[in-house]
């Protein structure tokens, strides 16, 4: 992963950090982090899912959407 990748998951995490190990997390909560942080609440709701299924800030990593370069339509 190049810096700027790394600069992005370091950023997520940050803004999903106060809610990490929280049970049961206030929408409340979620929803203060996610407008100081300028992003939408499903996208701190994603990037916390996507943190406790791989446990490492380097899940956080952004990745392309849609079909990998080279591979073939049916």
């Amino acid at each position: 992963h190049d810096q700027e990748q790394w600069s992005k998951a370091r950023m997520r995490f940050a803004a999903i950090k106060p809610l990490v190990g929280v049970q049961h997390k206030e929408r409340s909560d979620v929803s203060f982090l996610a407008k100081t942080n300028g992003i939408h609440r499903a996208t701190l709701y994603r990037w916390l899912r996507t943190y406790a299924n791989e446990g490492q800030v380097s899940a956080l990593v952004a990745t392309k959407s849609g079909r990998k370069t080279g591979s073939t339509f049916l």
